[in-house]
């Protein structure tokens, strides 16, 4: 409750100089976010970091990893609860990950003249709706901003139609071509458990792609394993397949005669993908949510499936389906054809997989083209 009245921690260390204070909402703005920080930190040897998310998972993988000196809850945005909070921290730089914008915050940066930066930008059909029925507002929001680092020509269109200065925008790409983790290696247990068959991967999975998916896979030879987006659903998905007839297993528990086996542990589902013959990626079917990181599922040269609604990784997805390097789908027979064609198709497969490569080695270098950016607004320093 502190953080969100603004009270933030205070910052003990005021010769620790410059504050920079960065702000990610998602696991996956707070990956970009982490890599962003490293690169500051070796930039800028004596700085100190402060970091604000609004998501318990992030707040406490951060907390954990010591990414940051400061670490909060995004306060509420309003003046007294904005103002507190800069008079606490003192940022001397301000930068947004991907896609969070607050008015006050930003009008709180624009009055003491702070330094604002969009990384890793990404501007949504539904952002760009509401502020552009709202010019003055997305002035306040936009025009506090003194650098976009966006990941597509679309972003740019977006924020120069909200009238944003075409000089302060520049097209980089999406930085997580640069930050792919280590995935780590499967347990002994779920090799074992795949052994010689073919093997399908669902990745975080929406309630709506689980129901689709527990109707295509039942009559099929593969074994699956099925990643909740929601950790909470793998209990009541694991008792909802029993009911149908599967043999099933959770990963904490698994059965080597099962078919399907339900990751119910945070962290390795990269892992889990290099297990794959063929790997779906979750939200991109649920037209609520717009897709999740197909990254990973590249980096395990495995033969990547979306469904057709991948508006957060446009980008990414459009630009491997140039290269013929994924397949989308939307319907049951969709799915069920395109699996058969996979799998059926080393040549197909390895085409897939050769070029997903080529398009993740030609496009990274996104996250130093931002540090320049950055050190170019922070010249100051």
């Amino acid at each position: 409750m502190h953080d969100f009245n603004g009270l933030l921690p205070k910052n003990e260390n005021l010769n620790k100089k410059p504050v920079f204070w960065v702000h990610a909402v998602s696991m996956g703005e707070s990956l970009v976010a982490n890599g962003f920080i490293s690169e500051l930190r070796h930039a800028f040897p004596e700085c100190c970091v402060a970091f604000t998310t609004t998501h318990p998972d992030v707040y406490a993988n951060v907390k954990k990893k010591k990414t940051a000196d400061l670490v909060a809850y995004f306060p509420l945005d309003s003046y007294v609860s904005m103002k507190r909070a800069f008079d606490r921290w003192r940022p001397d730089a301000v930068f947004v990950s991907e896609t969070d914008f607050w008015p006050e915050f930003s009008w709180q940066c624009k009055t003491r003249k702070i330094p604002l930066m969009l990384i890793n930008g990404r501007i949504s059909s539904k952002i760009y709706s509401f502020y552009s029925k709202l010019p003055s507002l997305a002035d306040i929001v936009f025009g506090s901003f003194e650098s976009f680092a966006v990941q597509t020509p679309l972003d740019r269109d977006y924020l120069l139609s909200l009238g944003v200065s075409d000089a302060k925008i520049k097209v980089l790409g999406n930085m997580k071509t640069d930050l792919l983790p280590c995935s780590g290696s499967v347990p002994k247990e779920a090799s074992a458990w795949k052994n010689n068959s073919r093997c399908v991967v669902l990745g975080s999975l929406h309630n709506v792609e689980f129901d689709l998916f527990s109707s295509v896979i039942k009559n099929r030879a593969e074994k699956y394993v099925i990643a909740p987006r929601n950790l909470a659903n793998a209990k009541k998905w694991f008792e909802e397949l029993n009911k149908l007839g599967f043999k099933v297993c959770l990963r904490s528990d698994i059965k080597l005669d099962s078919d399907v086996m339900i990751l119910d542990s945070m962290g390795e589902l990269a892992a889990f993908y290099s297990l794959a013959d063929i790997a779906f990626v979750g939200g991109t079917i649920d037209k609520t949510v717009g897709g999740h990181n197909p990254l990973e599922v590249i980096q395990q040269n495995v033969p990547l499936v979306c469904g057709k609604n991948y508006r957060n990784f446009a980008d990414i997805i459009e630009g491997l389906k140039a290269l013929e390097a994924v397949e989308t789908v939307e319907s049951k027979n969709d799915i069920s054809a395109t699996f058969d064609a996979i799998l059926a198709s080393k040549e197909k497969s390895e085409k897939m997989t050769r070029a997903a490569s080529e398009f993740l080695n030609t496009n990274k270098g996104v996250l130093k083209a931002t540090l320049r950016l950055a050190k170019k607004m922070l010249s100051a320093f």
